[in-house]
């Protein structure tokens, strides 16, 4: 199967471009053609990738949202979309669909939208707001990072079968990695790494009854 993947910067050392490159490699390992295009960036993944996969920069210039900045992108990716042989087009991030409205039904290609935020999440872009609400009617399938976010989904958007939860990778070298045994309470020692914010969770998980 030949599958594009659209992201925004293939270059960021952030857990998106982090899960991204671990789907496409696993993907590619059991036979599909992938690729990925960067919008913005250089074409050169921060992480380890399956050597099958080919990465494509965009080229745009990552500026402030305007009209033209918008029609831009739009055009470079129904271009993508209509590429000879692309069944698949996995946006990396929702808030691009709202670059898809206006031509993701004439393309045969369908058009996948990848959720890495809480839906209770916007950032505080009003793009992203719509681009959701347009997704949850006109996209293939969207995936989400945990059943409790597919679920709200499905609640406000009032959609079923085309929401499916599906958890970020564990990345492939801590596949080969020894696990260290417990020490003499009967405890693992667990290190996770990521920004100390509240939608990280490390408080939940440092609580009581869950060390």
């Amino acid at each position: 199967m030949n599958v594009l993947f659209v992201i925004s910067d293939i270059f960021s050392s952030g857990g998106t471009a982090r899960a991204a490159t671990e789907i496409a490699s696993g993907l590619a390992d059991i036979g599909h053609d992938l690729s990925i295009v960067t919008l913005f960036g250089p074409a050169s993944p921060w992480f380890d990738l399956h050597r099958s996969v080919k990465v494509k920069g965009a080229g745009l210039a990552e500026t402030k949202c305007s009209f033209r900045r918008a029609a831009a992108i739009s055009r470079y990716l129904r271009r993508e979309a209509c590429a000879s042989g692309v069944e698949i087009l996995v946006l990396v991030d929702t808030i691009f669909f709202a670059f898809c409205v206006s031509w993701v039904w004439r393309v045969r290609a369908r058009v996948i939208c990848w959720e890495h935020f809480n839906l209770s999440t916007s950032h505080g872009s009003p793009i992203r707001v719509i681009a959701r609400l347009a997704a949850s009617r006109l996209s293939s399938r969207i995936v989400v990072l945990t059943e409790r976010d597919a679920n709200a989904w499905r609640r406000k958007y009032n959609i079923s079968h085309r929401v499916k939860a599906i958890w970020n990778p564990v990345p492939r070298f801590l596949g080969s990695c020894e696990v260290a045994p417990p020490d003499a309470d009967g405890r693992l020692v667990v290190l996770a790494v990521g920004h100390l914010t509240a939608v990280k969770g490390f408080d939940y998980f440092c609580a009581p009854g869950h060390a």
